[in-house]
């Protein structure tokens, strides 16, 4: 599984809102005031439906990037990874560390050569982390998803004590493809950590 540890705080969700106003003219007094204030409230209440920019290497030609607002993706627990009742609670130092991603591990879980750029193929991927403050009768679940679809995950009973190092790994038969696979790690219904790492032939070989 892989995780970029978040210290068990609930995620939370930031957008940011932009208006770009072309051609306009420099106002003053009262009217600049008022006209701010309209437009901050028409930005509030209905958010542009789409928005273009220039193509760069071709002048004069427009590409609409979006036609919806961007919104933030919250991570779901899936309901077959939810199958246990926890008889542990976390507690404020409850922690995950950062999650690793590398094809070797050492003999104590650590990563050998760690990167977040990968080939396409067949292999095992191993996202390492440290742990701490955790109990044993805690229920942990890990989540692998390929471009957003859950492709493998698990859920357990935490027995691996309160600290230490560990290790989730993924091995899918069909081998890595080209795409996003990304990793979240929750602990008794709390998202502790999450983390991605890219498949691309193209940007491997662009690195050598």
């Amino acid at each position: 599984m892989v995780v970029a540890a978040y210290a068990w705080q609930t995620p939370r969700e930031e957008s940011i809102l932009m208006a770009i106003l072309p051609n306009s003219k420099p106002t003053t007094g009262e009217q600049e005031v008022v006209e701010l204030s309209n437009l901050v409230e028409a930005v509030e209440d209905a958010l542009p439906s789409s928005f273009q920019l220039e193509d760069t290497e071709n002048p004069g030609q427009l590409i609409i990037v979006s036609d919806q607002p961007f919104v933030a993706a919250q991570p779901e627990l899936p309901p077959e990874f939810d199958r246990f009742e926890p008889t542990a609670e976390l507690n404020k130092d409850s922690n995950l560390g950062t999650v690793s991603f590398s094809t070797e591990v050492t003999d104590d879980y650590q990563a050998v050569d760690p990167r977040d750029i990968f080939a396409e193929g067949y292999y095992t991927l191993y996202a390492t982390f440290s742990y701490d403050e955790l109990s044993d009768g805690m229920v942990w679940s890990w989540i692998w998803r390929h471009d957003g679809d859950v492709v493998e995950g698990g859920n357990e009973v935490w027995v691996y004590g309160e600290e230490g190092p560990g290790y989730i790994y993924l091995e899918p038969e069909e081998g890595f493809e080209n795409g996003r696979y990304s990793l979240e790690v929750w602990i008794n219904d709390e998202l502790m950590a999450q983390s991605a790492v890219v498949m691309n032939n193209a940007s491997i070989s662009a690195n050598n």
